[in-house]
């Protein structure tokens, strides 16, 4: 009997570790989810929060907006721009949910994440293998709003990718580019590198690209 009894003790005792490790990476994993930097404040603020204009929201950030109060947020997940006055904000994955407050939303065609490939590569048969680092983003504005972390120098370097070529160098202290202001004006149908200390984003400009466009529709995360 003895046995009997150890052997499931110990059976106890592993499915108890494992349940405890299932627990810990969904912790983990939802805590990861709500670390990421998902929504772009385009106007307004919220004052009692030290939210501004150009703060990165990450998900399940609250704040409250006071009767009057009005901030226009644009996710970079699902392109949604939205206004809102008064109430208990949560930002979300895709969308925040507002208590007691007013919300008008529209939705717009901002970057969006795709694959590169290499040359060889896109000459294969639809089976590719993608490699996650060759990730990219395609934005359909040709003057971009480039946003890193605030308060922090960054040095910023623009190649136009095919050729190698530097198209200009920049530096700010405010952790932001708008190349509309800076006269940069990337060419449609080409592919960029965006060059900092800390990593190197590409961006692929579509080939109908235009200039000019709301902040949700030129916004592009370099840091």
């Amino acid at each position: 009997m003895k046995r009997v009894r150890i052997k499931k003790s110990r059976e106890s005792a592993g499915c108890a570790a494992a349940i405890a490790i299932v627990l810990a990476l969904a912790v983990a994993s939802e805590a990861q989810a709500a670390g990421k930097r998902v929504a772009l404040v385009e106007e307004g603020s919220a004052a009692k929060a030290g939210i501004g204009e150009f703060s990165l929201l990450a998900a399940g950030t609250t704040f409250e907006l006071g009767t009057g109060e009005t901030i226009v947020i644009g996710y970079m997940t699902s392109c949604r721009r939205e206004t809102i006055t008064g109430g208990q904000v949560t930002i979300g994955e895709k969308q925040s949910e507002v208590a007691g407050g007013k919300v008008t939303s529209e939705t717009v065609q901002c970057g969006e994440p795709r694959l590169a490939l290499s040359a060889a590569e896109s000459q294969q048969s639809a089976t590719i293998a993608f490699r996650p680092a060759d990730s990219l983003k395609h934005v359909y504005s040709r003057s971009l709003l480039l946003v890193g972390r605030g308060g922090q120098t960054i040095f910023l370097e623009i190649v136009e990718a095919d050729s190698g070529k530097s198209v200009k160098k920049l530096q700010t202290e405010t952790g932001r580019f708008d190349l509309a202001e800076e006269k940069v004006d990337l060419k449609p149908g080409k592919t960029y590198h965006l060059k900092t200390a800390r990593n190197t984003v590409m961006v692929e400009i579509d080939p109908a690209a235009k200039t000019g466009g709301s902040r949700l529709e030129r916004v592009v995360l370099i840091d």
